[in-house]
């Protein structure tokens, strides 16, 4: 355990330098709740924005600021969260997370266009 932790000050010491906490999740960004259960970063913040994405009028204000709120602190919570075994496991984690929600997004985005086609009658 001593062990642990011990490489762990060492790994937070080598992110301090290279400060990739301060850059953007686009993982967090596009997956905002799903992220964070997977990251184990659910905190109080994620759970109000969630609540209040299911009030009328104000859902839609309330995703949009979850999403930027998981983007900018989103490696911060999930580097605090978990054991990382250093910094490049990080960070390839989290690239991973951001190619799901990017590819995630993109379907979305091509399905919603898409629909009005489906309605469309042909003769």
């Amino acid at each position: 355990m001593e062990e642990l932790s011990l490489r762990k000050r060492e790994v937070d010491k080598e992110l301090q330098t290279h400060a990739p906490l301060r850059d953007f999740n686009w993982g967090a960004f596009f997956l905002t709740w799903i992220w964070a259960i997977g990251n184990r970063s659910f905190n109080t913040v994620t759970l109000l924005h969630l609540v209040f994405c299911a009030v009328p009028y104000v859902g839609p204000f309330s995703a949009i600021s979850l999403m930027l709120y998981s983007g900018l602190t989103g490696n911060d919570r999930a580097w605090n969260a978990k054991e990382w075994q250093d910094s490049e496991h990080f960070k390839r984690v989290q690239r991973r997370w951001a190619l799901v929600g990017v590819t995630q997004f993109a379907i979305a985005v091509l399905l919603v266009a898409g629909t009005p086609f489906f309605f469309v009658k042909t003769k």
